[in-house]
């Protein structure tokens, strides 16, 4: 017996049952439509919790932007904390100044197209042809539940 042979014996000893799956769904179901109770007594389903929760945390970040953090015994303070954004590269700098970095970062995959960029330049007559050098990338499963009695 190999270890491959082994580790596929105890992987498919793991899966749950049928019954046990059944079961999960029924749990994941019943998560996704969860409600949630507020401390006053409110019931808010998914989306009125999300819309309320946007609401109060612009409110807050307003607020303490301009009056400092807020604390509440039993909680904590609130405060904003500054955080970087994501690094941005000047890679036509990068092209002119050192080609042979550039060409090497290229060669290893580490240099991509903006899509959203190339979209927008293509539309505006910027760009063309590009399409033809790029492929969708691999397919993912997604978990949905289909409704009963919908096709």
């Amino acid at each position: 017996m190999t270890i491959e042979t082994l580790s596929n014996d105890i992987n498919e000893a793991m899966l749950p049952t049928a019954k046990e799956a059944a079961e999960m769904v029924s749990r994941l179901a019943a998560l996704k439509a969860a409600s949630y109770i507020t401390s006053d007594g409110d019931v808010l389903n998914q989306t009125g919790y999300k819309r309320e929760s946007e609401y109060l945390t612009g409110m807050l970040r307003a607020y303490i932007d301009k009056h400092g953090p807020v604390y509440v015994e039993g909680i904590g303070e609130q405060q904003l904390q500054t955080r970087s954004g994501p690094y941005t590269w000047d890679v036509r700098s990068l092209a002119e100044h050192d080609p042979g970095t550039f060409q090497r970062l290229l060669s290893l995959g580490a240099l991509t197209i903006n899509t959203p960029v190339a979209e927008a330049l293509e539309k505006a007559g910027q760009v063309t042809m590009f399409r033809k050098y790029g492929h969708k990338g691999a397919a993912t499963a997604a978990m949905i539940i289909k409704k009963e009695g919908s096709r």
